[in-house]
């Protein structure tokens, strides 16, 4: 990538928890789904009235987070390559990303997603729009949500933000683009009931009241589904099975227990863990080394 403005630069990260830091007011939290060491790349412009970003993260990810409620925060994917999903909806193709919202945002990402973004102060737009149109800015970013774009539009943004980041363009000639992309595209279509099945699940397997992390068979009564349903919705909507995104979540949940101070046994037992040889050998797995060696690391 091609970055020569004045006021661009580059940063590199070696774990989750440095990527989720990189980008400054989005009070996002990572956590890592698939297995491997990891490296993040950010590049970033300031730019008057604008930032600009591109994100490249090598490992699928649970990304949380939360922008402004005086922003509006979009991103333009260069590559998801495998199962995605954002605020529940499927992604691919042609889709604006719109991070802006009351309750925030959770994005499902594969492994090696790389995407573009811009944050802009909601002002920015009102000139390119009438009254009526203001109105229905405001309630469209109410809530964090994929818009379909047409190909013609969604390069055309693509374009624009490449050329915004390397000093080649003004921040006049995308705000007509993401005017027009926020008015005229189409929402993606939902699926809900998958969605909410994931949501519950991720809470069953967060819920500190319970001394053990649910089994598949226990989180298959407590969602009313059976287990064949339950393994359809999380292999075609994030490409994992159950077990594996149950064990993953509890897995960064010690690793963050680890990092703000708990012993290795300590993380391990509050996440449900009670084979300590199995839990190093699961978490070197997913995280590229072992658990003491994260607890080493963070003094």
């Amino acid at each position: 990538m091609h970055l020569d403005h004045p006021s661009a630069r580059l940063r590199h990260a070696t774990t989750v928890e440095e990527q989720s830091t990189l980008l400054a007011g989005w009070n996002q939290r990572y956590a890592q789904l698939s297995r491997g060491g990891f490296s993040g790349m950010l590049s970033e412009a300031h730019l008057p009235g604008a930032y600009l970003f591109r994100e490249v993260t090598s490992r699928s990810l649970l990304q949380s987070g939360m922008v402004g409620h005086d922003v509006l925060a979009v991103g333009i994917p260069v590559a998801i390559r495998g199962p995605a999903r954002f605020c529940g909806s499927p992604c691919g193709g042609h889709q604006l990303h719109v991070f802006s919202g009351r309750e925030g945002f959770q994005f499902h990402t594969p492994s090696d997603l790389d995407i573009m973004g811009i944050v802009i102060p909601r002002t920015q737009l009102p000139a390119h729009l009438d009254a009526a149109e203001g109105n229905l800015l405001a309630d469209r970013l109410k809530r964090a949500h994929l818009l379909e774009l047409p190909p013609p539009l969604f390069h055309r943004l693509g374009r624009v933000m490449r050329d915004l980041m390397s000093g080649l363009a003004e921040l006049d000639d995308i705000t007509p683009l993401l005017a027009e992309a926020l008015f005229h595209a189409a929402p993606s279509t939902q699926a809900p009931r998958g969605t909410e099945l994931i949501d519950d699940l991720r809470r069953i397997a967060a819920d500190p009241t319970r001394d053990q992390p649910p089994t598949i068979y226990e989180a298959c009564e407590l969602l009313g589904v059976s287990r064949r349903t339950l393994q359809y919705t999380l292999r075609r909507q994030i490409g994992m099975s159950p077990a594996d995104y149950i064990r993953a979540l509890r897995l960064n949940t010690a690793r963050t227990s680890i990092l703000e101070g708990a012993t290795v046994t300590q993380a391990a037992t509050k996440a449900g863990f009670w084979h300590f040889g199995r839990f190093s050998q699961d978490y070197r797995a997913l995280f590229g080394e072992l658990p003491s060696a994260t607890l080493q690391n963070a003094r």
